[in-house]
């Protein structure tokens, strides 16, 4: 299986792709997940010159054959300077297959498939020569114009233009008919694939076509109904553990289910640029789920919660803005929509559930929004209880001792609407004994072995954190660089983290509290920090887009070199560092 997972991975590491390919012939749209591969894109983002010449790579090249269990080790000594020599065409899209599903005998079963096309088929099979002994090679036959190899657990097949490689889960490790059983499931995978029908292929699936054609370095694509339906196979195994009311439900409930996620897919792309690596996540559905995020989405930022994050401190921090209503009003038209012979007993849930909703007064509690910040630490004390081992009398005491320490510099917050609501919760907290009024709208909240924490009303933005300067004195945090106004604008999820502040974090924490962090956690810690500056994502609806977006970015402190050359050096630092302390 070793030689397995080695041999796929040199494979996607050196495939390419083209504008077009014919290998979607060979994919059903009904693929859990589908990976695009396009390292012909990488070929001008990396100096290869000088990445060849790395200890790293060389000690990687002339350990690669013996990793394998290679039976011509060296014949993949300058595999990384020569990939042609494998017989791949490095001119079209090359594609992994992932699917998944739930034996009841033996659990889960797992099917990967590799899809790539050849350039040199005699190359590809001096390959294979330099992979395998001699009398597993005997085993090569001729399957429907198909060369056909069944080593080591795995099947190739492969003919002048493509090359398959399948992969399976064995049913049982430890049975000898095992291995039969397993080659017998990849030839019936090898079949489905060569007898594809047309209408069935990812070739016939438009939105595929349009995500591929955006696709840059590599992507990844997910069907939600095969991936549902995977979720209920292992839930129907589950309510039978149960009982027979729960199997029943789940049988009722899960066509409304597979109807619902039945028109969504996922398709995330990655892409290593000058300065920065951007990711990007596409999430497509009919018409239905874009009227329902429209709805989801209807609110507001409350931008007030930038007073609250610190331009000179802050890690991380997360926006979330939503309409409850609309929340509520779109999800109860889609299940209605999708319900079909259901839609009776759909109706019927809902208007139960409003015997118990003043829908109203709930979606004006809180607004839709939630914000989770944290910046920086301050030295904090609080009262600790522990229990001491008295000698004279002999029995446990409690003792008290006051404790002073760093800890985070937090704050949650989140929109309200109405004001006397708010309060009411808050008395019920003030009678329980858990806070106690400081100043008007600011409260001390105690709880037993823990720091001091503060509950604020600063307008229409109930807050919660640690920060006591700032919440309860109001000291002003240095403003956010003004990008972080149109964050919160233009997402509807927004997250931030810096790496550079972390790490300053960390220094703080040890300068205030020697040796928290050994000298070798903080050289790690730098190391991997290193060239890294600030990362965020964004979520929010492209205008007049047949998908909801999520954006990533992560910028790299060189902004005129190509992350991926960044990558590379990164590797070869990590190696030789690990040279160096052997």
């Amino acid at each position: 299986m070793k030689k397995t997972i080695l041999f796929l991975f040199v494979c996607l590491a050196q495939i390419s792709w083209a504008q077009s390919s014919e290998l979607l012939q060979y994919i059903s749209q009904d693929a859990m997940y589908t990976f695009v591969l396009r390292p012909q894109n990488l070929s001008d983002k990396a100096n290869w010159s000088e990445v060849q010449e790395y200890p790293a790579i060389k000690e990687f090249s002339r350990g690669f054959g013996p990793a394998m269990g290679a039976n011509e080790p060296d014949f993949f000594k300058d595999l990384f300077q020569n990939p042609q020599k494998l017989g791949i065409n490095l001119e079209q899209n090359s594609y992994f297959l992932f699917n998944s599903d739930i034996n009841m005998d033996y659990g889960t079963e797992i099917k990967a498939q590799l899809i790539a096309p050849l350039a040199d088929a005699q190359k590809f099979e001096a390959v294979c020569k330099a992979l395998f002994k001699e009398e597993e090679l005997k085993n090569k036959s001729q399957k429907d114009g198909y060369n056909w190899l069944q080593v080591q657990g795995f099947s190739l097949a492969w003919n002048a233009k493509v090359l398959f490689v399948f992969a399976s889960t064995p049913e049982n490790f430890f049975a000898p008919e095992s291995q039969e059983i397993n080659y017998m499931k990849q030839f019936n995978m090898f079949q489905k694939c060569i007898n594809m029908d047309s209408q069935e292929s990812l070739n016939n699936l438009k939105v595929y076509n349009d995500w591929e054609a955006t696709v840059r370095d590599m992507g990844a694509w997910l069907n939600y109904e095969r991936f549902m339906r995977l979720y209920a196979q292992g839930a129907e195994g589950l309510n039978r553990e149960l009982g027979r009311e729960a199997a029943m439900f789940m049988r009722e409930i899960m066509p409304l289910m597979l109807s619902m996620y039945g028109d969504l897919y996922a398709g995330m792309d990655l892409s290593l640029e000058k300065g920065k690596i951007v990711a990007e996540s596409k999430f497509y559905g009919n018409q239905d789920y874009i009227n329902l995020y429209s709805d989801i989405a209807n609110s507001k930022a409350n931008t007030k919660v930038l007073n609250y994050l610190d331009g000179q401190n802050t890690v991380f921090y997360t926006y979330t803005h939503f309409s409850p209503e609309g929340t509520y009003e779109g999800l109860k038209k889609l299940a209605q929509k999708k319900a079909g012979p259901q839609s009776d007993i759909v109706d019927r849930l809902f208007k139960f559930m409003e015997i118990f909703i003043d829908e109203k007064a709930s979606f004006n509690f809180l607004k839709g929004d939630l914000f989770i910040a944290f910046n920086g630490l301050s030295m904090q004390k609080y009262v600790d209880k522990d229990y001491v081992y008295n000698e004279e009398n002999d029995n446990y005491e409690m003792v008290e001792r006051e404790v002073e320490e760093p800890l985070p510099n937090f704050v949650v917050g989140a929109s309200y609407g109405n004001k006397k609501d708010i309060l009411n919760l808050i008395e019920i907290v003030e009678i329980l004994g858990f806070a106690t009024k400081i100043k008007s709208n600011k409260y001390e909240i105690s709880l037993p072995q823990s720091p001091k924490f503060y509950l604020v009303l600063d307008g229409n933005l109930l807050l919660f954190g640690s920060d006591k300067d700032r919440l309860i004195n109001g000291k002003k945090y240095k403003k956010m660089d003004s990008k972080h106004k149109a964050y919160l604008k233009n997402d509807n999820q927004t997250i931030f983290f810096s790496p550079e502040n972390a790490i300053a974090l960390v220094d703080r924490v040890n300068s205030l509290k020697p040796n928290t962090f050994s000298e070798r956690e903080l050289k790690e810690m730098k190391r991997f920090a290193k060239g890294l500056k600030d990362m965020s994502v964004h979520t929010y609806k492209p205008q007049n887009a047949p998908y909801i977006l999520q954006e990533m970015t992560w910028e790299l402190e060189n902004k005129e070199e190509n992350a991926l050359n960044t990558f590379f050096r990164f590797v070869n630092e990590l190696y030789l560092s690990t040279q160096k302390g052997m």
